[in-house]
Formats: C-alpha cells, sequence, structure tokens
C-alpha cells in the first residue's frame, strides 16, 4: 500500500486517470478507474476528486480546474493540480453506500462519519461514480470497510433502553438528537424501549429474544445498568444472557460505567460512547453476587456503607445537579463527623494499611493485572445456570476456625495469599468496595481493580473534618489510597453487618490505661436516614454478603489492550 500520490508521473508529466464523455447534467458519465486498487476517481461537486485508502485514514484530494460541464470531452487529474485534501480517519467512519440516482446517470456514493471521535456532529460526504463501474466502486468499498471495522460486525443489532427519568432528566434528548442518528448512520438495526418506571427493563430483559441483539444499548446512568443486569440474571439460560455486551451512552449523574470503559472525558461523551457500541470488541467484566436476607442479586460497579452511601443515596432530591450533587453530598457528610459502626468480615488475598504494604499491594496489582487466567464466564459447557457461591451466603454461619476477631483500627497483618476469613468490629467514616476503579469521573476508590476476579474494599477510619476534606486531593487520580486513615483490602469475599445506628460528632475513643472509655459531649442522636448501597440502588439496611465472579459480564471496548480504563501510573 502506498500514500496518496507515489507512483504519478513526474511533474512535467500528465498521466490521465480518468476520460469520459460528461452527461447533460455535469456528471461523469463515463471514467476509467486506476490501476490502484485504494484509489477510486470520483467527481465532487463537478470537480473531479480521488478518494485514496492510506493506512490509517481515508485521503480526498480534488482540484480547482474548471468544472466539468457537458462540453468537456475528458478531465485529467494532474500530480501539480492536486491542491486540496481531507483526511477522515477510519475510527469515525460509521458506513458507506452505493446507490443509484433517479433519472441520472451515475451512482451516488455516500460516506457517513463523525466529524471527529467526541463530536456527535454527523458529516455525510457525497461524490458520483459512473454507472457501469459499480463493480469497482463496490469491491473499494469493501475495502474501506474493512479498514473501518477491521475486527467487529458491521450494521449490529441492538436493544435499547432509555430512562426518560435518568440523572438529570435529558435522557431522550441525548438519544433522539445524539445517539440516535449515529447508530442510523451506521447502519444498525434498533428495537427502542422507553422505560416507564421502575424494574421495567428488568422485567422486559427476562423474557428479550437475545439472538435477535448483538448488544444492549443503555441511554441512563448506572441504575439502568444494574437493572438490566439483574433482569438477565433471572433467566434460566442467566450465565449466557450475561454475556451478552451492554453499552453504556452516558445520560445519569455518574455515568460510571462508561468511564471505567472508556475515560473520565471520553465515557461521557455520548458519541464516543456510541462509537464503543457500534465498533468496540466484546470485553468481559467482573460481577459480584450479593445475597441479603433470601435474595441473590448481582452488582458491577460498587457496594457502599456509611458516609459514601450517605453521598450516593441521600442526595436523590438534588439529581438535577448532575455528579455535583456528590461532591456537596461528601462535603457534607464529612462536615457532620458522622461515625456507623459494623462488623466486617473479609477472605483478605492481600491489603495495605501501612505505607509500605500498600507499595507491596500496589507491586502485586500490577503482576495480577497481566496474568492471563481463563475468565469464569467462559462458557465451556451448555450449563447457563449461575455460578454457585463458593463462601455460601450472608444466612449461613463464617467457618469459626476461621473468623479472627480484630479492632477495626488495628487490623491484623494477614499475609498475602493467606485468603482466611478475617473479623473487624468499630466504628468506621465508610466502608466502600468495588469492582472497577472510578465511581465517577472525578473519583477513583478503586486504582488497582483490574478484573481479576477480586474486590476492592476501601475502610475509612473516623476522620476529622480536615482529614475528611482534604481526602478529596488527588481523588480523581485514586490518591485516597494512601491517605493514612484508609485502610485498603483485596478480597475475594466479604460480609458487612450494620451494627446499631450512625451517630454524629466526635467518636469516644479509649485513652487510658485501664481501658476505660472517655465519652465526648459531642456525640448527638442517631441520624433519621440509613442506607447501604449497591451500584446506586438503595437496599435494605440489613447484613449482606459479597462474592466475585471472574469475567461474568460483557461490555464493548475500543481500547486495544481490552481492559477497563486507567491512569498510566496504575497500569
Amino acid at each position: 500500500m502506498h500514500s496518496p500520490g507515489k507512483g504519478h508521473a513526474s511533474s512535467g508529466t500528465t498521466r490521465k486517470h480518468a476520460h469520459g464523455h460528461m452527461s447533460s447534467n455535469g456528471s461523469a458519465a463515463s471514467m476509467q478507474t486506476t490501476a490502484d486498487p485504494n484509489e477510486l476517481l470520483v467527481v465532487a461537486d463537478q470537480h473531479p476528486a480521488n478518494l485514496f485508502l492510506g493506512p490509517e485514514e481515508l485521503v480526498v484530494t480534488g482540484t480547482h480546474r474548471p468544472s466539468i460541464t457537458s462540453a468537456a470531452a475528458s478531465f485529467v487529474l494532474k500530480r501539480g493540480s492536486r491542491t486540496s485534501s481531507k483526511r477522515i480517519p477510519y475510527d469515525i467512519i460509521l458506513d458507506v453506500k452505493l446507490e443509484r440516482q433517479p433519472s441520472l446517470d451515475d451512482l451516488l456514493l455516500t460516506v457517513h462519519c463523525l466529524k471527529t471521535s467526541t463530536d456527535a456532529e454527523l458529516r455525510t460526504l457525497k461524490y458520483e461514480v459512473p454507472v457501469h463501474h459499480e463493480l469497482v466502486a463496490q469491491e473499494w468499498i469493501e475495502r474501506l470497510l474493512a479498514h473501518a471495522y477491521p475486527a467487529t460486525r458491521r450494521h449490529r443489532r441492538f436493544k435499547v433502553f432509555v430512562n426518560p427519568a435518568s440523572g438529570p432528566g435529558k435522557a431522550k434528548a441525548i438519544w433522539q438528537t445524539k445517539c440516535q442518528p449515529i447508530f442510523e448512520a451506521a447502519g444498525c438495526h434498533l428495537d427502542v424501549s422507553f422505560t416507564e418506571g421502575r424494574d421495567h427493563a428488568k422485567q422486559a430483559c427476562q423474557t428479550l429474544d437475545l439472538e435477535k441483539y448483538d448488544g444492549i444499548a443503555i441511554v441512563s446512568g448506572d441504575g439502568l445498568v444494574h437493572e438490566i443486569l439483574n433482569g438477565l440474571a433471572l433467566r434460566t439460560d442467566a450465565r449466557k444472557a450475561l454475556m451478552t455486551p451492554l453499552a453504556a451512552l452516558p445520560a445519569g449523574s455518574a455515568n460510571a460505567f462508561g468511564v471505567n470503559v472508556s475515560s473520565p472525558a471520553r465515557g461521557r461523551n455520548p458519541a464516543y460512547q456510541c462509537l464503543v457500541a457500534i465498533k468496540g470488541r466484546p470485553m468481559s467484566i467482573d460481577l459480584a453476587s450479593v445475597t441479603q436476607g433470601s435474595q441473590r442479586y448481582f452488582s458491577f460497579l460498587s457496594q457502599a456503607f456509611g458516609l459514601m452511601a450517605d453521598v450516593d443515596l441521600g442526595t436523590e432530591d438534588n439529581r438535577w445537579m448532575g455528579d455535583t450533587r456528590f461532591v456537596l453530598g461528601f462535603v457534607q457528610g464529612v462536615l457532620s463527623e458522622r461515625t456507623y459502626n459494623c462488623t466486617l468480615s473479609m477472605r483478605i488475598v492481600g491489603q495495605g494499611t501501612t505505607k509500605e504494604s500498600k507499595g507491596a499491594l500496589v507491586d502485586d496489582h500490577k503482576k495480577r493485572a497481566t496474568d492471563t487466567i481463563a475468565q469464569e464466564g467462559s462458557l465451556n459447557s451448555k450449563d447457563y445456570s449461575l455460578p454457585r457461591l463458593r463462601f455460601g451466603t450472608v444466612q449461613d454461619p463464617l467457618p469459626e476456625q476461621e473468623a479472627i476477631p480484630v479492632s477495626i483500627d488495628k487490623p491484623l497483618d494477614v499475609a498475602p495469599g493467606l485468603s482466611k476469613w478475617t473479623t473487624f468490629r468499630g466504628p468506621v467514616s465508610t466502608v466502600y468496595a468495588g469492582l472497577q476503579p472510578y465511581v465517577a469521573k472525578d473519583y477513583m476508590p478503586f486504582p488497582l481493580a483490574c478484573g481479576d476476579g477480586l474486590i476492592d474494599i476501601s475502610i475509612a477510619l473516623p476522620l476529622s473534618r480536615y482529614e475528611g476534606l482534604s481526602g478529596l486531593d488527588g481523588a480523581g487520580e485514586g490518591n485516597t489510597l494512601h491517605h493514612s486513615n484508609v485502610q485498603y483490602y483485596r478480597v475475594e469475599a466479604y460480609r458487612l453487618t450494620p451494627e446499631g445506628r450512625a451517630t454524629k460528632g466526635k467518636v469516644a475513643k479509649v485513652h487510658n490505661e485501664k481501658s476505660e472509655e472517655v465519652k465526648s459531649n459531642e456525640v448527638s442522636p442517631v441520624l433519621a436516614k440509613e442506607y447501604i448501597s449497591i451500584d446506586g440502588e438503595s437496599v435494605p439496611y440489613e447484613p449482606f454478603q459479597v462474592e466475585a465472579h471472574r469475567g461474568l459480564g460483557r461490555t464493548f471496548t475500543l481500547d486495544p489492550s481490552g481492559s477497563l480504563y486507567k491512569p498510566d501510573q496504575w497500569k
């Protein structure tokens, strides 16, 4: 393959690329194609033009020669006549069509593309091709589309769920004005449903004929992703259904799913996320089983107890603010100095409770992130049932010989890989667990999450106002892991039991040699509301247990490495 212009005659020689008589309307009725299969000679706005397939982009070159009219007997492209060009990266080319024009002798070649990968503005480029060169043009189009879709199916089929009530309430407009036109320009087949209330999509997914779709596009926030996953999990072919890739088209408050797939900027851009759905390769993601009472459901993102649950669920009335509501809720929670009592049992694989152990944990993470282990979500048989729970449910007793009670502020030094149940008790500011690094564009509490079948847990001990507010510094880069009041664990499973109700004010501490409790006069009455958040959804304030399943879910990605997005410092 050569670049445009190579192989052409020298500047003093005329090379005749095409010739022919012109129709009375000024279009090319007859043209002789070049010998190079990567080039196609066309007419654009009554001027000759050359379409060339380069290594990474379509190159369009034209001339400023006089317009072709019915009096012209032929036209010639000279090397020196190429005075204008534009380059269109293959990754923003959506589709190409060749159609007959009514009452005209020529064919219409239409290229549909985006202005840029992050701009929802569509571009349509139109060229004329002689009808008797239809076969040559079709072969050229196939080569172009092979560049535009090197490893994915064209014209994908999507079931689309749009939640009009999501986030600031702009999902319907985002779909109709930004997303739908892109999917249609790409020739995708769409089956669109607008949700009418809670669990609408969950119920629909239980009976969907998934063989009709290549993926499910979700125009909403993270709540609808959670709902759809749990609808798929209720099917008799649940394991197979959960392998249907989900595409997140951002229309909510945090849009963490898209952020984790693409990046904080691109993950919140509807045009880019449309490209991910249209052209991305399927990618495995970890899911987790949550058992609470007699129920089992699934989480894809995070589980929160304490301050972070309050931030998520206690700010629902401020959805109109977008993701700013989370910052406001965090500041209000820190200033109130709330503390929350719990018992937390974990199957620990790695931990970071000191500067040294956090450094070792980061080093271990970088090794694990490059390991190639068979995905749990792989279908090696026709057993499509959900994976079994290796550690039982929240109603099962923990193995007594492994349950080691430890004070939450003096954790046991568990050797990495020991993986025993270890139980901590005490007051905390928050217990935050996650399967993906980001929970919002500017907050990455789980920088070591890497799709390796483990759950990352960040425990913040009771915080002073200064400690809490200083924790905002570098939160978007994952720096909260290094906060002195944060303990970071990587676990196979965990169980959390709320103990009593949250209190407001300073925490009573042990200060004297007789271990007598010195009570603070600033402890206020219990708080009116208590929250546990699973993927941003409210669940009962009761004990729950979580267990990870590696690679059980699917999404799409444009990342060549096929992994969740992370800044370079955490790779």
